[in-house]
């Protein structure tokens, strides 16, 4: 994004919105904002971050907006992907989630960031999956797999998603390595049974169920059998390279 000329550089960036309630699973139709930009900038930045006890990132891409009016307020609609389902926090208050936005200046060669004051989005529960957050790969070949425990869903909901693998071979990059199909009992709640065959120590699975009105996301990282491992705990809704949990 090219930076813009300004008669003040620096001058504050103000978001607004009034969608800032969601249900754990959904982002419904997205976040509404409205930015008002200071005089002289035409082009911003939105993005919605996650945070955990071990630190934050963004969820999803962030995106890109022009004020093609110039008139120094832009509208807009941020759907986030739904991998990226929220979560509601724990006892801890993780994973929280917020709504910012940014735009650049140079001042003698060097780009300066201007951040708009975050906005805290509420995530109220609803849709969830748990499971351990560290696995070996052991565990993943056993008999038994590893068990991810579903619950808010509709009553007797079939849900379908993928199982997905991020390691070092497929450089980084989530690849699919299955599907699957289970239903939930009269209660909305189930777990299923997850295998995986190869994984490495330090790869990463993703399993990604998706509902009638909801979807949600395990992440399990693969772990020596000497390691320690952590409770089962919600998993956050980034990626695995910038994971966030309270776990």
């Amino acid at each position: 994004m090219s930076a813009p000329a300004f008669a003040a550089p620096g001058d504050p960036l103000v978001i607004d919105s009034d969608t800032t309630t969601f249900t754990a699973g959904s982002w419904g139709s997205g976040i509404n904002f409205t930015l008002t930009l200071p005089e002289g900038v035409t082009e911003a930045t939105v993005m919605v971050g996650s945070g955990g006890a071990n630190g934050s990132g963004l969820i999803g891409d962030a995106l890109e907006v022009i004020d093609e009016d110039a008139d120094g307020t832009v509208e807009g609609t941020y759907v986030p992907p739904a991998e990226s389902s929220p979560v509601a926090p724990d006892a801890d208050g993780y994973p929280y989630y917020s709504l910012t936005a940014n735009y650049t200046y140079v001042v003698d060669g060097t780009t300066e960031y201007v951040y708009a004051d975050d906005i805290e989005l509420t995530i109220l529960d609803g849709a969830s999956v748990t499971g351990p957050a560290r696995v070996t790969a052991a565990q993943l070949e056993s008999a038994e797999g590893v068990a991810p425990q579903f619950a808010g869903f509709l009553p007797d909901e079939t849900l379908n998603g993928t199982i997905e693998i991020m390691s070092e071979a497929n450089d980084w990059e989530y690849e699919t390595i299955g599907d699957f199909s289970t239903t939930v009992g009269a209660d909305g709640a189930g777990s299923g049974a997850l295998w995986v065959t190869g994984a490495q120590v330090g790869d990463f699975i993703r399993v990604v169920a998706a509902g009638d009105a909801s979807t949600v996301t395990y992440y399990a990282e693969v772990i020596s059998a000497d390691a320690p491992t952590t409770p089962e705990a919600p998993v956050a809704p980034t990626a695995p390279e910038r994971i966030e949990t309270a776990a």
